[in-house]
């Protein structure tokens, strides 16, 4: 939280030399809220959660989806669901809660989550979310992959890619178009194209490009303190006014939104932050190999980790980015301690189901009830 409360100033205070008042209040009320928010979680009893707490959590994540998905079947958008913005990340954020809450036990392994982790894949091609794309594939090896049972996967990579196909067919290759998209550098003559008024191959790859090239002129000018608070949004605001609408967006990509604004001091702040969260949560994860003899806790750092930091490659929000910077920094703060309440438990029903053996089969239900093994 020190590293996050150096880096509130180093965010802010440049914004006194803007000279705009009103943003300079609005940017220091915001960080100071999230700020607090930081402090009020390090002091969060871990004990006093409940799994209702972590199923409010998926709930909310799932209605934002589905709102989503409706809001764009609504307007006529039967795939690629972007218009909204902000809602969009949840196709990323929802599948790593439910991955967590597999590889601890939390949430169990059946046909009903198997189902809805089928289901997020598919809804996930159509919304034609890269960014949630990959993370997805990988979130899904941490989950899945057992080297006991690598026939199951082959089959679910079989299923997947069959699934990918069909969808593709019937959005007239344009899923295939999007996920090829991936992979192609984007040609910088469409940025003129753009900007003349055509129509590029790939409105969002252009988009990127154009920030991209904006952030590094503007970290080459000052590459120690950056250009100042919000300075990428304002040189967006100011000089691409007259540009079409999808380009007047400002820096896709938050570590060189940091580079530009905050320069090497804040971006290093930043960085700091995220690697003391990952030195401590291999340290933690070492322990838990030790104390339970499995990998749980690894999977769970890959399955945090690749969706959090796939967001900040290719977004740039600046304030609502700074959201997730505080909970990743915090989470050797509380996960472990979560982690080892769900591992426990889950050790004490396996000793339960054990005893349960010497018991008539009449009599389990009740032997179960009366010891809260359930």
């Amino acid at each position: 939280m020190l590293l996050l409360l150096m880096f509130y100033l180093v965010s802010t205070v440049p914004a006194l030399w803007t000279g705009e008042l009103v943003y300079i209040s609005k940017r220091f009320l915001q960080i100071a809220i999230l700020i607090s928010l930081g402090i009020l979680i390090c002091n969060i009893d871990t004990s006093g959660l409940r799994r209702w707490h972590y199923q409010l959590l998926l709930g909310l994540l799932a209605a934002t989806i589905a709102f989503n998905v409706i809001w764009h079947v609504s307007h006529g958008h039967i795939i690629v669901w972007k218009q909204l913005g902000d809602p969009k990340s949840a196709f990323l954020f929802l599948p790593m809660c439910i991955a967590i809450g597999l590889v601890i036990g939390a949430l169990p392994t059946n046909r009903f989550w198997l189902s809805i982790w089928g289901l997020l894949f598919v809804l996930i091609l159509m919304s034609a979310e890269r960014k949630a794309l990959v993370p997805f594939l990988a979130v899904t090896l941490a989950v899945f992959l057992n080297v006991r049972n690598l026939g199951a996967l082959v089959l679910a990579a079989a299923a997947g890619a069959l699934a990918m196909a069909f969808a593709d067919i019937l959005t007239d290759g344009q899923i295939s178009q999007r996920v090829g998209s991936i992979f192609v550098e984007q040609d910088r003559n469409e940025i003129w194209y753009a900007i003349e008024g055509g129509l590029p191959s790939s409105i969002s790859d252009t988009a990127r490009r154009l920030g991209t090239e904006v952030a590094w002129a503007m970290f080459s000018q000052n590459p120690f303190l950056g250009a100042g608070t919000d300075a990428t949004g304002n040189f967006a605001r100011t000089y691409f006014a007259n540009y079409p609408p999808y380009l007047r967006a400002a820096v896709h990509n938050e570590f060189l939104r940091m580079l530009a604004e905050n320069g090497i001091l804040g971006t290093g702040i930043v960085l700091a932050a995220l690697g003391r969260s990952m030195i401590l949560s291999i340290r933690d994860a070492i322990w838990m190999r030790r104390r339970f003899g499995d990998y749980a806790y690894i999977r769970i750092l890959f399955i945090m980790f690749i969706p959090v930091l796939t967001y900040m490659w290719y977004e740039g929000s600046g304030t609502e980015m700074f959201v997730i910077i505080v909970l990743i920094t915090l989470m050797p703060d509380l996960l472990p301690n979560i982690v080892m309440r769900a591992r426990t438990y889950a050790e004490q029903c396996v000793a339960v189901a054990r005893a349960q053996h010497a018991i008539e089969p009449r009599k389990q239900h009740r032997y179960i009830m009366e010891n809260r093994a359930t």
